[in-house]
């Protein structure tokens, strides 16, 4: 059982603030952060609003899926 403080959206900034960027590889991994299907980051990749990127394959930023995802209902 964890005591610490409870997480909220303000407590996570803080605590990965100045956390290095880290590369996610391939679609099945960023489906898997998303909580989507493969096909849906297919789809992600095309919208140059979404943090998926495909120059040579799929990939994204963590740091930029978790506050897209804090965007979103």
């Amino acid at each position: 059982m964890n005591n610490g403080p409870e997480l909220s959206p303000g407590t996570f900034d803080r605590v990965t603030a100045g956390r290095p960027a880290v590369k996610v590889w391939g679609a099945p991994a960023i489906a898997r952060i998303l909580g989507v299907s493969v096909d849906t980051v297919y789809q992600l990749a095309k919208d140059p609003k979404s943090p998926v990127y495909k120059p040579s394959g799929y990939f994204a930023y963590r740091n930029e899926l978790e506050a897209w995802l804090r965007t979103k209902p």
